[in-house]
């Protein structure tokens, strides 16, 4: 040490020249950043969709009917007055040919646009497995949101209620006065989209807990979509396909089975509508509760939770 200088410190030299300076000037290497990235995409990624099962599997279990054994399912059916579904599949599809006009459909499709346009009513957007991530194939738009379908469409719902009840005395099912002149009502309505590779394709997908459901076709199979067909897995093992032209209206038990093929070109426009024994609904989806629902008009349906729980209401994870 000179003479006349103030030695430095051991602890001080380290900082000056130890590892600890050196290592803070070390940059991250491109391989580095690359591992970085994808643990922090599969963290962002499948967290959200670990939180989906465990919440679906350990949470939202005793709601879903999905989960329920066939057994407890058929005692509800039973106290509903509903058909099993082993004894709706010996029952037809009825139609009625042309119920709409190209005018009133028109009618009808603008007033949904407007209603998608406003943005309150309840909308589920589903992908289909093999298509791009998040590419919509098939889009459903909960018409009854707030009442608005009997709101702006009193017209097409009167229609539908003379029409159901005609059909049930014509076809002998003989299911509506079971439930008493004040004890039915229109538990959804709602309007489908499907663009290439939309479908129903579940096996023994029925609509659970309805009594009769309505389809009125809005779009011209030979002209505006391809693919699509409606089908119902017939009693004697057969597939039966159906001609469903534009403005035709079906009807058929609920509880039976049936799928939609899937859409290979152009854009299938379909209206759903179910009846049942359950209280009116205005919630903004297709509701399985008999009592209050504390869904509302805005709630996320295309979230995470959001769509499982759709997808049990709406009976694709039964089977």
């Amino acid at each position: 040490v000179r003479i006349g200088m103030k030695p430095r410190s051991f602890a001080k030299r380290f900082r000056e020249s130890g590892p600890t300076k050196r290592s803070q000037q070390s940059p991250i290497d491109g391989a580095s950043a690359t591992r970085i990235g994808l643990i922090a995409c599969v963290g962002f990624i499948g967290f959200p969709m670990i939180l989906t099962y465990a919440t679906w599997r350990y949470v939202s279990r005793p709601e879903n009917i999905a989960q329920e054994s066939e057994e407890s399912r058929h005692r509800k059916y039973r106290q509903w007055k509903l058909p099993l579904p082993k004894d709706a599949q010996k029952s037809q599809v009825q139609f009625i040919r042309n119920f709409l006009s190209e005018e009133e459909i028109e009618t009808l499709k603008k007033t949904v646009f407007k209603m998608q346009e406003d943005g309150f009513p309840g909308v589920v957007n589903k992908t289909t497995p093999g298509k791009p991530w998040l590419q919509t194939t098939w889009k459903t738009t909960y018409l009854h949101t707030n009442g608005a379908f009997k709101e702006r469409l009193p017209w097409l719902e009167q229609r539908l209620w003379e029409a159901v009840r005609s059909v049930d005395r014509s076809a002998n099912w003989d299911l509506l006065p079971q439930h008493g002149a004040h004890g039915l009502t229109f538990r959804t309505a709602e309007f489908h989209e499907y663009w290439p590779g939309g479908q129903l394709s579940q096996r023994q997908h029925y609509d659970s807990g309805s009594i009769i459901t309505m389809d009125v076709m809005l779009s011209d199979p030979k002209e505006d979509f391809q693919g699509g067909k409606f089908v119902t897995p017939e009693s004697d093992g057969r597939i039966l396909q159906h001609d469903f032209g534009k403005g035709d209206a079906a009807f058929f038990l609920s509880h039976k089975y049936h799928n939609i093929r899937p859409v290979s070109a152009g854009k299938r426009m379909v209206l759903v509508v179910e009846v049942w024994s359950g209280p009116e609904r205005v919630c903004p989806h297709r509701c399985w509760s008999r009592g209050a629902c504390d869904r509302k008009a805005g709630d996320n349906l295309n979230g995470t939770t959001g769509a499982v729980a759709s997808a049990a209401e709406n009976g694709w994870l039964l089977g």
